[in-house]
């Protein structure tokens, strides 16, 4: 099994991230997740895509589980199917962490123990992932995401 976040740290180096030059023909892609129809902030939406268009790209929920994509350092999505992880690091007493030492990345915490994910695998886990989306060019995308326990 993958960690998210070593899925995400490979999706972002392999697409490219880090500066450089704006991409072109990126399509807004917005969206909300709740997990059994509750509001779901601090989570780390991943768009993996299934075949050789677009890029991976991902977003972090706010307080009231909206986010929106970013590839690089760019808004949107390349057009495209994706494969889509949602994963939410807690403490062990279910808090979210709210900030990490410098030097740590929830990764690493994970391998520790000291962060779990709390999500089941067939949100969070790549190869086992039920959430897909085809990012369509020209006009918003919208993806709300409603993951059941």
């Amino acid at each position: 099994m993958w960690n998210p976040w070593v899925i995400l740290g490979l999706a972002l180096s392999l697409a490219g991230c880090g500066g450089g030059a704006s991409l072109t023909g990126l399509a807004p892609v917005t969206g909300k997740v709740t997990l059994d129809g509750q509001s779901l902030g601090s989570t780390q939406v991943i768009f993996v895509p299934t075949g050789t268009e677009g890029r991976a790209c991902s977003a972090q929920t706010d307080a009231s589980g909206n986010y929106e994509l970013v590839t690089n350092t760019d808004k949107g999505a390349m057009p495209g199917s994706y494969k889509v992880t949602v994963s939410r690091m807690t403490l062990p007493d279910g808090n979210v962490p709210t900030g990490l030492a410098e030097g740590m990345d929830l990764g690493q915490l994970e391998a520790s123990g000291r962060v779990k994910e709390s999500l089941p695998p067939r949100y969070s886990i790549l190869e086992q992932t039920e959430l897909k989306f085809d990012v369509k060019s020209g006009g918003k995308n919208e993806y709300n995401i409603d993951l059941k326990k």
